[in-house]
């Protein structure tokens, strides 16, 4: 199956090795590698992609994940974190911190059957600041008020 590979964030002195292999191996593949200075072209970037893949150990919420979903990505993502909250099951795959190898199979399995079933992409709207506002200043409003 053809696919255009996307590698997007700042780039750090020490990083893991693998990100040089997949450089290497997947070359011709590469639709873009690194930092990304205009937010237009990675706003197109997410528009054009139809997979977003994190293998995040530490997020807070996983920002860049909500991001390419509201544009349109399906998330692949681990089995843990804030993911669990807005990405549906069948996008999660086996976490297991303990073996990189048998996460990665397990992610492998289950993008391949993203690829057979292609779940609709889900827009996480319930966390949109516009539907949240409310909710946060109703809470912000008891506290001032004690209550």
């Amino acid at each position: 199956m053809p696919f255009r590979l996307s590698v997007v964030g700042e780039g750090f002195r020490r990083y893991p090795e693998a990100f040089d292999r997949i450089h290497h191996q997947f070359a011709g593949y590469i639709e873009h590698w690194g930092y990304m200075d205009s937010r237009d072209e990675y706003d197109r970037l997410l528009r054009e992609a139809d997979v977003v893949l994190s293998t995040a150990l530490h997020d807070f919420q996983g920002l860049a994940v909500l991001e390419a979903m509201a544009s349109g990505c399906v998330a692949l993502v681990p089995d843990r974190l804030a993911y669990r909250e807005y990405v549906p099951e069948p996008c999660r795959y086996r976490s297991d911190e303990s073996s990189p190898e048998e996460e990665a199979r397990a992610g492998v399995n289950c993008l391949e059957q993203i690829m057979v079933d292609k779940p609709a992409s889900t827009s996480p709207d319930a966390w949109r600041a516009s539907r949240l506002a409310g909710c946060y200043q109703a809470l912000l409003d008891d506290l001032i008020a004690g209550r």
